[in-house]
Formats: C-alpha cells, structure tokens, sequence
C-alpha cells in the first residue's frame, strides 16, 4: 500500500508514529509522513518522503499557545484557548490537505488531524483510518473514557464521549467548513460530522492493561500496544556529565513538561529545584519547549533540553512530568511511579489512570500545583513500596507486547475492509 501518515503534533505524537511508521515499512508499505517541519530531518533520516506542515514548537511558543497550556484543563478556558488555536493555525495547519491526500491508496491521521484528513479523504475518495494515542472513540467504560462521569460501566460516560466529540467539533468547525467549501463540499453539521467519524476505523497505541478495550466498541475499533520508538536511541550517547551525575550519587526522580510552553519557566524550575531539596531527592530536569534559561543550577539537580526517554527512564527512580502519551506510556513501560502534572487535553485522562491503576500519585492540574503538593507528590512517589510494586508489575505486562506489530495488522485488516489491495 502507499499511504499518508499524518502526524501532527508534538513530538509525544510524532514519536509513536515514527514507531509504526517503520513497522509498516518493514511490512512492504510504502509510507509518507505529513508533520511540523521541524521535525522533518528527524523523519528523512530514517528514509521516509515528508511532506512539511507548520511547525507545532512555534504554535506552542505563541501567544495563543502560552495561553492554552496554561488555564485549567477541560475547563470552559480551555475550550476557548483551543478554539483561537485551530480558528487561527486550522488553514495554515491543514489547508494543504486535500491536495497531498489524493495522491495515496490510504491516509492515516492522528487526533488533531483526524477531522481535517476526513474532509480530504471524502472529496478523493481516499481511505482514512485513524490512528489514537488516547481513548477517543466514546464508550460506556469509565476506565476507557477520556471524560468519565462515573466508575465502572454507565451509560451517562458514552454520552460525555459523543459530547466530548461534540465540543470539539465545534472548536474546528470554521476552518474545517472552509476548506469544505472550498474543496466544493456541503459544509458539516455537526450531526453529519460526527456520523462520519463514528464509521471510520480506529487504532488505538495504547495497552489494555492500562486502558481496557471496552466491549462496547465495534470491531473496527482496536487497542493494540504502544508504539514504542526504541531506535531513538540508536547512535545517541549520553553527555558525559549527565553520565557523571548519574552515577555520582542516589538514583535521581525525571521531572519534564515536555512540549507544554510556560510564561515563567524559571519560576517551575525554582519550584522543582526546592521541591526535591524538600525530599533528599536528586533529579533530572529535561526543560523540553519550554523555554528555560538557568545559569544557576543546584547540585542537587542536572537540567539539559532534551533526552531520549528511552534511555532515561531505566535509570531513574520514579518520574514527573505533564501526561503526555508518549511520556506517561514510555514510564510506565519501564515500571516507574508516576506523578502526573496536567496542562491540557487527555493529560488529564493519564493523571486519572496512573492514580486509579496504583501506581502513581493523585494529578494535579499544572495551574493549581505548588510547592508543597509538589513535595508531597514527590515524597509519596518516592517512599511507597506498594506502588513501586504495582509500577514493576504494569512495566513487566507492558514490555511483554508489541504494539508496533499489532498495530500492522490491525491497519492492514481494515484496509482490507475498506477495499484497499494489501
């Protein structure tokens, strides 16, 4: 086959594509990735044709960026933040769509761009699966809904999945309505959209013994594994005072907000820093997109921009970080409590499930975090044995999978399904 991979996003959301990118080309397809054109060496690298979108850092760092990642997650403010988002970046993010979309057998799109890729997929005819790092598709399954309103089974969490479907629609529905018109489509309703999306095939990267596949999804709907990018650290060493700081001492806690911006990162850091003074810990601070500029860095503490998590992971204690997908799927991969800072979006989902599984501590939204619930996260994190226990145990069940390859054939069954020749 030769599809269109769209990865639009973070890097938390490009990674993971990456991952099964390779699978599927190991697999005899011939894939093309569409991602922010800063990450376009990173993918050429490993030999894949590109096709450049905006780049997501740069959207992040702006203005309307800053202000979504820093009001209160699934809150009215957010909504609204995400909305000036896509009504601002929608056209410059996705407008290229219909014309790259064509020209494949198979598009394959992630969350943000699922709905955009659904407009181009219908006007060419092209087959569309989506590709979801959370669990997207509504159920009655509160363990499995991405805004549950109770526990257990209960039809009142599948209706706050379609309204959740619903709300969102609503925050794309004016650059998505115009590049409609412009492709010489009907303009959605929402009703119309949402059918739509209900009957397109859906892969979930994620492991049911985090997220169980609830048994009220159709069959067209999978969860398959995470997709783990192990060959990002191929090539790649250590700085060799990361490696001395490492070994000079306790193992240290991994603090990082990954792509989630700040309007004061120095101030997050100082808090971190006393944080785990507070608690006899050393730790790693990766400062991702967020800006940070620190001449005065403690002993206690080694900051550096980025690193593979991958390789960090196994060699720290316990970790702390926004709720990223990738990042909160990669830690619990290698079996380590979790303290999950929510800034936006399903971050607020992995916060809930790290606490309701065991093995991490109860989430705190990243505008109401302070120095002392960070103290008392970290010191409950790093002094629990049961949840270390619980952490091990999930890491071992995790690493036993493997979503890559579940993940091909998933995709190849619906293609199947949709009249593509595998």
């Amino acid at each position: 086959m030769k599809m269109l991979l769209v990865a639009y996003g973070s890097r938390g959301d490009v990674q993971p594509a990456l991952a099964l990118a390779l699978g599927l080309k190991r697999a005899g397809h011939a894939v093309t990735l569409m991602a922010g054109e800063n990450f376009e060496g990173w993918i050429r690298g490993y030999g894949f044709d590109f096709v450049p979108a905006p780049d997501t850092e740069q959207i992040l760092a702006s203005e309307l960026g800053k202000t979504w990642t820093s009001v209160k997650p699934n809150s009215p403010q957010e909504l609204q933040a995400m909305g000036r988002v896509f009504e601002h970046y929608g056209l410059e993010m996705f407008g290229l769509m219909g014309d790259v979309v064509r020209d494949f057998d198979l598009v394959l799109s992630g969350f943000a761009s699922m709905s955009f890729v659904q407009t181009a997929a219908e006007k060419y005819g092209v087959p569309q699966i989506n590709l979801l790092l959370q669990p997207y598709v509504p159920t009655a399954l509160g363990q499995s809904s991405l805004l549950a309103l109770t526990g257990g089974k209960f039809f009142a969490n599948r209706w706050a999945g379609w309204l959740t479907l619903r709300l969102i629609w609503g925050l794309q529905a004016k650059p998505i309505n115009r590049i409609r018109v412009g492709l010489g489509l009907p303009p959605h309703t929402a009703g119309r959209y949402l059918d739509a999306v209900a009957a397109i095939p859906a892969v979930h990267g994620i492991s049911a013994h985090v997220s169980p596949r609830p048994d009220d999804w159709p069959d067209w709907v999978h969860m398959v594994g995470y997709w783990f990018h192990d060959a990002e650290v191929d090539g790649w060493a250590p700085p060799p005072a990361l490696s001395a700081f490492l070994e000079a001492g306790e193992t240290p806690i991994y603090v990082g907000f990954g792509s989630m911006t700040s309007r004061d990162p120095e101030a997050t850091f100082r808090m971190v820093s006393e944080a785990a003074a507070r608690t006899g810990q050393r730790a790693v601070v990766v400062s991702g997109w967020s800006g940070l500029r620190v001449e005065d860095v403690p002993p206690h503490v080694y900051l550096l921009d980025k690193v593979p998590h991958t390789w960090l992971f196994p060699r720290v204690k316990a970790v702390v970080h926004h709720g990223g997908a990738g990042t909160t799927g990669t830690g619990l991969r290698w079996g380590k409590p979790t303290f999950i800072i929510p800034h936006l979006g399903d971050q607020v989902y992995w916060g809930r499930r790290v606490a309701e599984l065991g093995v991490g501590v109860k989430a705190v939204n990243r505008v109401d975090l302070t120095l002392d619930k960070l103290t008392r996260g970290i010191e409950r994190l790093t002094t629990s044995d049961e949840m270390l226990r619980r952490a091990e145990g999930l890491g071992q069940r995790i690493r036993a999978e493997d979503g890559v390859s579940a993940g091909v054939a998933a995709i190849e069954r619906e293609a199947r399904r949709l009249g593509v020749r595998v």
